[in-house]
């Protein structure tokens, strides 16, 4: 099946649910029922995309620059991640001096947060970390800090994807784009069943 539009999805979803009246042809400016069916679409796609961790069309890989100058960093300020990070992955993550190439790549071990305080201090230095791990205020760390620029290849689970646009589309695969629509009408049916 095609992929379908953000007002694509909602003027499914009105068709589906059986609603009374015009469907919507943009999402701006929305009032009343077709605001709410909006709404439903919405609630929909982020009930669907959170409903299970590790969706495939979630994952993205990132190359970010560790420097000798810090140990911890701000996915967002610091590897500029517009969309947020949900998950890190906590397994296949590699580093390699920024000065050579690939092959010259170790894999980066993950240690919990509670454990990874617990290293020595001050770290030791080393031409690059060995493990990083999630600090409580969603920050990365990593042990040691390196001396030079290193590559750091990381993986991560990126947050919904924000839909504001009528020709937005949503990261999931077109086939599965019916499951938002049906989950929204699922919405529309509770919320309507409470309006009679």
């Amino acid at each position: 099946m095609a992929s379908m539009t953000l007002l694509q999805m909602v003027q499914r979803t009105y068709r589906e649910s059986g609603l009374p009246g015009a469907q919507p042809t943009t999402i701006t400016g929305l009032t009343g029922r077709a605001a709410d069916v909006l709404q439903w679409v919405l609630d929909a796609w982020e009930q669907v995309v959170l409903a299970k961790d590790g969706w495939n069309f979630d994952w993205t890989r990132g190359t970010f620059t560790l420097t000798s100058a810090s140990d911890t960093y701000d996915p967002v300020v610091d590897f500029a991640i517009t969309l947020n990070v949900r998950a890190w992955k906590r397994d296949g993550a590699y580093v390699y001096p920024a000065s050579s190439s690939i092959s010259g790549a170790s894999w980066l071990g993950y240690i919990e947060w509670d454990r990874f305080r617990m290293l020595p201090v001050p770290p030791v230095s080393a031409n690059v970390p060995s493990v990083f791990t999630l600090r409580p205020d969603r920050s990365l760390q990593f042990y040691p800090k390196p001396t030079a620029n290193v590559t750091a290849v990381m993986e991560y689970q990126q947050e919904p994807q924000v839909l504001t646009l009528s020709t937005d589309v949503p990261r999931l695969p077109g086939k599965f784009h019916m499951a938002i629509v049906w989950k929204a009408v699922m919405n529309a049916t509770e919320r309507t069943r409470d309006w009679t």
